[in-house]
């Protein structure tokens, strides 16, 4: 698209000059060669493609934001259940080791069913 741009802007006339004669011959000689319906049809193209590579470009960038959406959606449940459990309200040290795992799930497994029920949704 740059090329097409630049090439518009510094070769593409639709007049050459401001003469009768000048003018008619460079009428003709366009109109002979087609160069107006040419140049519509490669400015069409280009302006498809253009449309076709930013949406393209906008379906990655969706994709992504999904992506880093997921992955900070799963480190926010570590985080919230190492945090709960981390915040010494509790002292946890007589418990033993099936208890401390128990109430380690009863912190996890509400924090990942919200995280995945608000994946869902967005």
């Amino acid at each position: 698209m740059e090329v097409f741009l630049r090439f518009n802007h510094r070769y593409w006339f639709h007049e050459i000059s401001n003469q009768v004669q000048a003018s008619d011959f460079f009428t003709r000689w366009s109109h002979q060669l087609g160069s107006d319906a040419l140049y519509q049809e490669v400015r069409e193209e280009a302006r498809d493609i253009n449309e076709y590579l930013d949406a393209d470009r906008t379906r990655k960038q969706t994709d992504n934001a999904m992506r880093l959406t997921v992955v900070s959606s799963c480190g926010m449940v570590g985080t919230v259940a190492t945090g709960f459990l981390g915040m010494n309200l509790f002292s946890h040290d007589g418990y033993s080791t099936i208890a401390k795992l128990a109430i380690f799930a009863a912190v996890f497994l509400p924090t990942t069913v919200l995280a995945l029920y608000t994946v869902m949704l967005s």
